[in-house]
């Protein structure tokens, strides 16, 4: 697990890299060479924990390297392809994007999560916005429901965890704060 977390610091000091610094900018023929000698600098050893990198232009992937261990134990080295669980890594930006959303009066935290999903199963109709943030959905920790299906979170991600865990999913509003995945 220490891999995934430093994989994806290194990912997000990537991404602050390329805009804070001068030296990260580089134009013409350049670019790729440039994007390669950053992602060395912030991921110095390959035989450690790393991660994936990718420059886009106009929607299309004008570059893209991995560098590092996807995982320690067997030295599965990253790729561009290489997927990671992030885990609670995005939180805080789905966070913030909903909150500057509210703001400009583009949805609200009382809205239902099912207002946002196409063909919603039953369930999303009882659960807010504001009760995900806050962590008061009490949607089902999804890590409880692969494990008890003896799949492990190290194993590769497929359409068939959602297939699953889809139908099982049982979700009652809390009034208690819990932390979990899911929220």
């Amino acid at each position: 697990m220490v891999s995934l977390c430093t994989a994806g610091g290194a990912m997000v000091a990537v991404v602050l890299a390329g805009v804070a610094t001068p030296q990260a900018h580089a134009t013409g023929d350049d670019r790729e060479k440039r994007s390669t000698e950053v992602l060395q600098e912030l991921v110095p050893s390959p035989d450690g924990p790393g991660c994936a990198a990718a420059v886009g232009k106009r929607g299309s992937a004008v570059w893209e390297a991995g560098r590092g261990k996807a995982d320690l134990t067997t030295g599965r080295a990253i790729t561009p392809k290489t997927v990671f669980d992030m885990a609670s890594n995005s939180k805080q930006f789905t966070a913030d994007a909903v909150l500057l959303l509210a703001g400009r009066h583009q949805l609200a935290l009382n809205d239902r999560l099912s207002d946002f999903l196409d063909n919603p199963p039953a369930w999303t109709r009882d659960v807010t916005l504001g009760d995900l943030m806050r962590h008061t959905s009490g949607i089902t920790d999804y890590q409880d429901l692969l494990e008890a299906k003896g799949i492990k979170l190290t194993d590769p991600a497929g359409p068939s965890r959602a297939t699953w865990i889809h139908p099982i999913i049982s979700v009652q509003p809390i009034n208690c704060w819990i932390y979990g995945p899911n929220d």
